[in-house]
């Protein structure tokens, strides 16, 4: 991978604390803990600066879903299918604190 340049992570950490924060918000609604998001192809190439999305790119953003114990699903042309999962994503302290409450506000209905 010498001479390609590193993909923006801080886009990807972003997408993922939006998802992830998103899903703590609507587990005290619905009680559901696996929910499913996207990130389009065109928004990922603005945000990495490229014209295109290249297996080598499509395998750096499975991987950094992987690591966080998220699946994400490449469609070309599409984009990523994210498919989040509370009970197996890896989350901040302060995520962790709030999907609590949310739980304990589900479990009070």
């Amino acid at each position: 991978m010498e001479g390609e340049m590193p993909l923006n992570k801080d886009y990807l950490q972003g997408a993922y604390d939006a998802f992830v924060n998103s899903a703590i918000q609507r587990v005290a609604r619905s009680g559901d803990q696996v929910y499913h998001f996207n990130i389009p192809a065109n928004e990922l190439k603005d945000a990495f600066g490229l014209e295109r999305l290249r297996d080598e790119t499509v395998t750096e953003v499975r991987n950094f879903f992987a690591r966080k114990g998220v699946d994400a699903d490449y469609e070309q042309g599409e984009g990523f299918d994210i498919t989040l999962d509370l009970n197996r994503a890896s989350l901040k302290p302060a995520n962790a604190r709030d999907l609590a409450i949310a739980l304990e506000i589900e479990s009070a209905r």
